[in-house]
């Protein structure tokens, strides 16, 4: 599939709320045959947590498969016992690749938000404008610090979801910035995974966070998430389109 980098803008009417949207041409090859279609761009933050939310779903299956293995197969092994069961290393490592994916698009998810989120003409204390911020300050920050003060709100850190938050963002640093020349961050990275467990589910904790600041900063979908914003809505709901 190749994607046309051509784009215009199209005007994207969902719940009778207008927002604008960018839509490109995509082109397929089937059967010798090219085919184009103009096809609007997924928002990208909603996108993310697209990606978070089914690596979550996938992650709580392969964790409930590999739970029956171990009960029917495993569960009289003496502890410590090495498995070399190519069928069962491949389940772990599978179950790894969701947690890894949902961690990291969890964050990213919080980053395109959080960028978004701040003002275009915002200038922090130190002189900085959005965009330097965009690009130079920590996600925490932008979250505890800047997004607070531009709009004139209390830093979120006594939220009860904070915590799960700085854990987030934490572990994802972790496994981005991964060294390999230290064995104990080399075995760290791979028991990632199980923290999870220990959190309420990823995604929607995320969810509610993006909830939280849209209430306190009064933002109402717009160019920001009306699904996220409203998640019972109705999926049968006709969206209607038009070129701009």
């Amino acid at each position: 599939m190749r994607v046309d980098n051509r784009q215009s803008g199209i005007l994207h009417v969902l719940n009778e709320k207008k927002s604008f949207m960018l839509a490109t041409d995509f082109e397929f090859e089937v059967d010798n045959q090219n085919l184009m279609f103009h096809i609007p761009l997924p928002k990208v933050t909603e996108l993310f947590l697209s990606i978070a939310q089914k690596s979550s779903d996938s992650y709580k299956e392969k964790d409930n498969e590999i739970g029956r293995l171990l009960s029917s197969e495993y569960k009289n092994f003496p502890r410590g016992t090495l498995i070399t069961d190519s069928k069962f290393i491949t389940m772990i490592y599978d179950l790894f690749e969701e947690s890894y994916k949902c961690l990291t698009f969890s964050a990213m998810t919080l980053e395109s938000f959080a960028n978004n989120l701040i003002p275009n003409d915002y200038v922090d204390k130190k002189g900085r404008t959005k965009e330097e911020i965009e690009r130079t300050e920590k996600l925490i920050n932008k979250l505890k610090i800047v997004i607070p003060d531009a709009f004139n709100i209390p830093a979120p850190t006594n939220q009860p979801w904070w915590q799960d938050l700085v854990k987030v963002i934490k572990n994802r640093n972790e496994l981005v910035h991964f060294k390999y020349h230290a064995v104990h961050s080399y075995i760290e990275a791979f028991t990632k995974p199980l923290f999870l467990r220990s959190l309420t589910p990823l995604p929607e904790t995320i969810i509610t966070v993006i909830q939280y600041y849209c209430k306190e900063c009064q933002i109402e979908g717009g160019l920001f998430l009306p699904d996220i914003l409203n998640r019972d809505v109705n999926n049968s709901e006709q969206i209607q389109s038009e070129e701009k």
